[in-house]
C-alpha cells in the first residue's frame, strides 16, 4: 500500500545507495509486480547538496521551481506523452531511450508504458569528439564543424564507429540485465542529444546493434 511504500522506502533503498539515506531526497513508485507477491519499484535519490544549488540557480533567474524530475524520467515521460505511434512493438515495452549529452548519456528501457530500466552511462558527446581527434590527429572543434556540418570524410566516419564501441559496450551490458530479469530486450533504440542530429553518428551506433535505430526528439509532439 502507499503508505508501507513510503516508510518502507529509506530502509529498502539504503540498500543501494552509496551514502547515507540522511544525505538524499528520495521517492519512489510502484512500476509492477514480481513473483512471490513484490513489487518493482523504481526509487530516486538526489543529494540534498547538488538539488538545493540547482533550485537556488533556478531562484536567482527569477523564477520559482513548482517540479524537479530526473532527467532520465523526464526523457521517458516527454517519449510518452508526446512520442507514441501506437505501434504494437511500443505497447509491449520493447523499446529504448538514449539521449546522449554532452557528459553523460541517460538510457531508459520500457516495459509496457514503465520505464523498468534507468541508469546514466559515462560516455558523452565531449568525450566521443575527443577519442576521435586522438584518432585523427585533429582538433576536437574541427570535428564537431564536420558532425554539424554533416559532411563526413570517411576516415572520420571510421573513427566514429570505433569510437562508439565504449558506448555500446554499456548499452549491450544493460539490454543483457535487462532481457535476464525482465524477458525480450527492446527492438528499437531512439536516440536523442546533440548527436541524434548527425545521421552518421546515427549510422555508426546502428552498426553495432542489433536493435533499429534512429533519431528522435524529445519535443516532437510538443
Amino acid at each position: 500500500k502507499p503508505a508501507e511504500l513510503k516508510q518502507a522506502l529509506p530502509f529498502e533503498a539504503q540498500r543501494y545507495l552509496p551514502f547515507s539515506i540522511d544525505e538524499v531526497v528520495l521517492d519512489g513508485t510502484p512500476v509492477g509486480v514480481s513473483e512471490n507477491n513484490k513489487s518493482w519499484v523504481l526509487i530516486v535519490a538526489c543529494k540534498k547538496e547538488l538539488l538545493e544549488r540547482k533550485i537556488d540557480w533556478v531562484k536567482r533567474a527569477g523564477l520559482t521551481p513548482a517540479l524537479v524530475d530526473v532527467d532520465a524520467l523526464a526523457l521517458a515521460n516527454a517519449f510518452l506523452v508526446g512520442g507514441r505511434d501506437g505501434s504494437a512493438e511500443q505497447e509491449k515495452g520493447r523499446r529504448a531511450l538514449i539521449n546522449v549529452g554532452a557528459q553523460l548519456s541517460n538510457l531508459v528501457v520500457f516495459r509496457g508504458e514503465a520505464p523498468y530500466l534507468v541508469r546514466d552511462i559515462p560516455w558523452g558527446s565531449d568525450k566521443m569528439v575527443r577519442h576521435m581527434a586522438e584518432q585523427l590527429g585533429m582538433a576536437a572543434e574541427d570535428i564537431s564543424q564536420e558532425l554539424a556540418q554533416g559532411r563526413i570524410r570517411p576516415e572520420t566516419q571510421n573513427a566514429l564507429r570505433l569510437t562508439c564501441e565504449g558506448l555500446v559496450t554499456e548499452l549491450q551490458l544493460s539490454f543483457d540485465y535487462f532481457e535476464n530479469r525482465f524477458g525480450q530486450p527492446p527492438e528499437t533504440l531512439l536516440v536523442s542529444g546533440g548527436l541524434s542530429q548527425s545521421s552518421a553518428f546515427v549510422e555508426a551506433l546502428g552498426s553495432h546493434l542489433a536493435q533499429g535505430v534512429s533519431s528522435w526528439s524529445p519535443i516532437d509532439g510538443l
